[in-house]
């Protein structure tokens, strides 16, 4: 028989056919599983397939395998097309909200029917579940739903379609490593990840995971999501941030790698954030002396030391010994980089510890005169992001300035009962002042009426002195209050400095040669090519 014939294909499929029907629903079930795992990715029967008829089918019902009449039915269409029928169980599943799956509906409890599918090797060794998991992350670039994709994933665990091994290994690792991600769907797999390996690290079973592999690629994909995109809000990069984080001190702190496998890790120094470099280190190391040390280290070795060594090659008249000379760089522009990549309680913890042990490390004589540069150098960051709303997240200017004043208020609870130069009145009036200084410059962007309307309404509070370490609190609620839409504004409106155009508190030249700066430590890191 010819099969390459489309009447003798159909023929001989409804041959086959009869023959299923007849046959009991146990031995259907098996004969169509034995024939998708045999031909799954080369099925002679695709061109038998209507997906008109399919979706007609799974949109006009309930996707009910307990009804033995639905579940042949939805067996001849798996044995037809087991790709495109499995995919689209499976992202249903997860909650995707492509367009092709809004109006199909499928209860958690039915995918128990499917259960031998799911878990059927592959040629290559995958399970199905894997496979199809893979190919939705890749090609599925929808926002999936946390609360079924959490649901589905558990459910799949519990019913033991996929182990915890497994899950980690030819799925989650996987995902971490691909350049194709949505970051929404990321933030739902860090916090399943996290929940599965809190389970892992209490159990005593000695499981099969590849931690190091999963450090290694869980803190380069936080590098890259640390490097500024402006498509991406920066509140939805902080919790990536700060979920990663939480995996990755769950895991050293239940000592699942041994000091051969420290040594594979730190190898990777050298092509991560230098803020993502400090989780390597030894958290005695960490407590004794702090993290910024480190960081700024990191950046001088890779960055400060590059542009040194160009600007001081009088002889080399190439177009790099020029650009060199065009901006300035040194620890303030490493600090600006640093505070634009870090998350809100990074930010928060690095300007503490500045302020308050390493002041002398960057050759400030006190405390009162770290404060201040602290906030001045977040103002340049936050003018930076203000300005070039092309290379930062829209939301960058709101993400440091509620930062900057969490760090206050955090600062004033440290300093209760201290008597030195910077007091706490001090304090307050160093960030009201602050904070006044930027109104010229954000009365320009989309956000002008929210800030000015925001320092009204701190003029209006009362007087700080008898409560004041409420006082940062309450001025952490008005940006709430006040900047509730700012991460809603419209495109054109949030281009209106993208050219650069200043008229108050800085000079063109200056926030040119700060980004110059910028983008010049943003090259150092993310590449070698010097």
């Amino acid at each position: 028989m010819n099969v390459n014939n489309y009447e003798e294909k159909h023929r001989a499929y409804l041959l086959v056919l009869d023959i299923l029907i007849q046959e009991e629903l146990s031995t259907m079930y098996f004969l169509v599983l034995h024939y998708t795992i045999r031909h799954f990715h080369d099925n002679r029967l695709v061109c038998l397939f209507k997906s008109e008829l399919f979706r007609k089918f799974i949109e006009s019902n309930h996707i009910n395998m307990s009804n033995e009449e639905k579940l042949r039915v939805i067996l001849i269409f798996i044995m037809l097309n087991p790709k495109e029928v499995l995919t689209t169980v499976v992202r249903v599943a997860i909650g995707s909200t492509d367009i092709k799956y809004r109006n199909i509906i499928l209860s958690r409890f039915e995918l128990i029917y499917l259960h031998a599918f799911f878990t059927s090797k592959l040629n290559d060794q995958n399970d199905i579940l894997s496979y199809l998991l893979k190919d939705a992350w890749l090609h599925d670039h929808s926002t999936w739903n946390y609360k079924q994709f959490e649901y589905f994933m558990s459910d799949t665990l519990a019913n033991e379609v996929i182990t915890l091994d497994n899950l980690l290994n030819n799925v989650y690792i996987p995902w971490l490593t691909s350049d194709v991600f949505n970051y929404s769907n990321l933030l739902s797999v860090l916090i399943h990840m996290y929940s599965v390996l809190r389970k892992m690290c209490k159990a005593k079973t000695r499981y099969k995971t590849n931690y190091v592999f999963l450090i290694v690629q869980l803190i380069k994909k936080m590098s890259t999501i640390r490097r500024c995109n402006p498509r991406c809000l920066r509140n939805i990069v902080n919790d990536l941030l700060d979920r990663a984080t939480m995996i990755l001190n769950l895991l050293f702190a239940t000592n699942v790698t041994d000091l051969n496998d420290h040594d594979k890790i730190i190898k990777i120094n050298n092509i991560v954030e230098p803020i993502d470099q400090v989780l390597l280190m030894p958290r005695s190391q960490t407590m004794l002396r702090g993290t910024v040390h480190d960081v700024i280290q990191n950046y001088e070795r890779r960055c400060l030391t590059v542009y040194q060594k160009y600007r001081a090659d009088s002889h080399n008249k190439s177009e790099l010994h020029d650009y060199v000379h065009s901006f300035k760089l040194d620890k303030r522009a490493l600090l600006r980089h640093m505070m634009l990549h870090a998350t809100e309680e990074e930010y928060k913890n690095f300007a503490i510890e500045i302020t308050m042990a390493s002041w002398a490390y960057f050759g400030w004589k006190n405390e009162m005169t770290a404060y201040k540069n602290v906030l001045h150098i977040t103002t340049e960051a936050m003018k930076l992001a203000l300005m070039f709303t092309n290379t930062f997240p829209k939301d960058t200017f709101v993400s440091l300035l509620r930062s900057l004043v969490q760090f206050c208020q955090l600062l004033l609870c440290l300093k209760r009962g201290r008597r030195d130069l910077l007091t706490n009145s001090n304090i307050i009036h160093i960030l009201l002042e602050t904070l006044s200084s930027l109104k010229d410059i954000v009365s320009e962007t989309q956000h002008g009426k929210a800030y000015c309307n925001m320092l009204e309404s701190i003029n209006d509070l009362d007087n700080p002195d008898p409560e004041i370490e409420y006082y940062c609190l309450l001025i952490s609620d008005l940006i709430e209050v006040h900047f509730v839409e700012s991460e809603e504004i419209e495109d054109e409106a949030s281009n209106k400095l993208k050219n650069g155009s200043l008229s108050h508190s800085i000079s063109n030249r200056e926030i040119i040669d700060m980004l110059k700066a910028y983008e010049f430590v943003c090259k150092c890191i993310n590449t070698i090519f010097f």
